[in-house]
């Protein structure tokens, strides 16, 4: 593909930062380590290439020498650069030719707008764009490693192989395995694990917030930081009031200076109110503001704020978020509001549509009941009861899922505490119900299920990253799972 004569212009593949296909989600924190692409002209200069961010920032620009053509040259990058997160990516070449059509495509159809990006005369467009007949996919590859030193081909495009000259490429997957795993927990080490182990329960764990991640040892060396993840653990003597089934249908945004609030009246007797945990279903960039209400209102609607806290932009994310009151906040009834406060570009919020009734609006003109569903802002407080685990019983996923990352198949193991009526959902990062496992009753113990990475029609869903919940007596836990084909 080219012009037919000098020009100097930029082919790559992109990826989203967030969504179910397309996505560069799954891999943040690994590794682009090397680029393959198909050369096609030799009076031309080549230069692999990345960008970030809407701006297409590039960050890494390496001259080839040498290329082959007319056949999948891989280009080792001199420093691998690592994916971060809540920025899409893209990667290819740059091709400064004199003449001929320097650059390899496969057979199409094109994904358009993230398999047939094109710099070209200086602004980034697409090949459909430039000409309805130019209905392709450049023939790029971009390879990642993760913390184990395991190698994918990035992103969830359809690669063809089969570029316009009719010749069929292949390549070969390579693995270099680790020694041993180090697990951090809030930046301190707390254990080495073989290379062969690769679940780690963490047990006896302080209340609270806490951030994981690994590294990877290879031998004495040990590798760059994997991706975080943030769990809370409910601290004992507390409890979560909650009146949503944590599936968030859709997001709700009710606009700037305008509040939506969830009413607490689980426990009828004095709480302390310790974390908000709000469900962020489409972040943005402002800060989330917290306030709490007495439902010293007309007919006890929200009327006396007793406090407020404001949640820096910076530490949103989508899914669940845990806000801290720094002060202490008693409510001697244990009845209460939780709102949020819009300011502009607020983040949407999200609502489950199968539960109504502790849910409100204010819209400037007074409080009233929201009733497009339960709005999925929920209190964590201390009671300072030693029956405590009675009112909330600990339902845990033993070892979450096993093989994580998987493709297509994983077992999901988990306990039950409570004989009753229990379910086990796929999830998507939308918050949307992929499939039903289990929906019965269930003696308490010990069960597991296997997902073969379908819907509930039975259609393979996309590589990505999903979660399964489990339910069980009013209760829930979630867990992460990475499906990576």
């Amino acid at each position: 593909m080219g012009t037919g004569a000098a020009a100097d212009f930029d082919v790559a593949a992109k990826w989203s930062a967030m969504g179910d296909t397309n996505s560069i989600y799954p891999y943040v924190g690994m590794n682009i380590t090397k680029i393959q692409f198909v050369p096609s002209e030799a009076n031309c200069q080549y230069a692999v290439r990345v960008w970030t961010g809407a701006a297409a920032t590039m960050v890494v620009d390496q001259v080839v020498s040498n290329p082959v053509l007319n056949q999948w040259n891989e280009i080792v990058l001199d420093t691998p650069f690592t994916i971060p997160a809540g920025t899409q990516i893209m990667a290819g070449y740059r091709a400064n030719t004199q003449a001929g059509y320097p650059a390899g495509t496969d057979a199409g159809p094109a994904i358009d707008g993230f398999g047939n990006m094109m710099r070209f005369q200086g602004s980034w467009t697409t090949l459909l764009a430039l000409a309805a007949t130019l209905n392709y996919n450049w023939a790029i590859k971009v390879y990642v490693a993760d913390a184990d030193g395991r190698e994918y081909v990035l992103g969830e495009l359809p690669q063809n192989d089969q570029f316009a000259s009719g010749s069929l490429a292949a390549h070969t997957v390579r693995t270099n395995r680790a020694s041993g795993y180090r697990v951090y927990r809030n930046g301190v080490m707390i254990d080495q694990v073989a290379g062969d182990v690769l679940t780690y329960t963490d047990m006896n764990v302080e209340g609270g917030v806490h951030t994981y991640y690994v590294t990877a040892m290879y031998d004495a060396n040990e590798s760059p930081a994997s991706n975080s993840t943030t769990v809370f653990v409910i601290p004992a003597l507390h409890g979560e009031s909650y009146y949503d089934d944590g599936s968030a249908e859709m997001g709700l945004s009710v606009g700037s200076s305008r509040q939506m609030a969830v009413y607490h009246n689980f426990y009828n007797d004095s709480v302390t109110l310790k974390y908000a945990k709000v469900f962020v279903h489409t972040p943005s960039t402002a800060s989330i503001i917290v306030r709490v209400y007495d439902n010293d209102g007309e007919g006890g609607l929200p009327n006396t704020m007793i406090t407020q806290v404001q949640y820096p932009a910076a530490n949103v994310i989508p899914g669940w978020n845990y806000i801290p009151f720094t002060s202490e906040v008693i409510i001697p009834s244990g009845r209460f509001y939780l709102a949020i406060m819009e300011t502009p570009n607020a983040s949407q919020i999200g609502v489950d549509t199968s539960n109504n009734g502790h849910s409100y609006t204010n819209m400037g003109s007074g409080w009233a009941a929201y009733t497009e569903g339960e709005i999925m802002i929920r209190a964590i407080v201390y009671t300072g009861s030693s029956n405590e685990n009675e009112l909330n019983p600990a339902l845990t996923l033993a070892a979450g899922n096993y093989p994580n990352p998987f493709n297509p198949t994983t077992t999901i193991s988990y306990s039950v505490p409570t004989s009753g009526m229990t379910s086990v959902k796929v999830f998507n990062l939308k918050g949307q119900v992929i499939n039903t496992l289990v929906n019965k009753e269930l003696a308490g113990g010990n069960h597991s299920v296997v997902w073969n990475g379908t819907d509930m029609n039975g259609r393979a869903v996309s590589s990505g990253i999903y979660f399964v919940r489990v339910e069980n007596d009013g209760k829930a836990v979630t867990r992460k799972m990475l499906l990576s084909k």
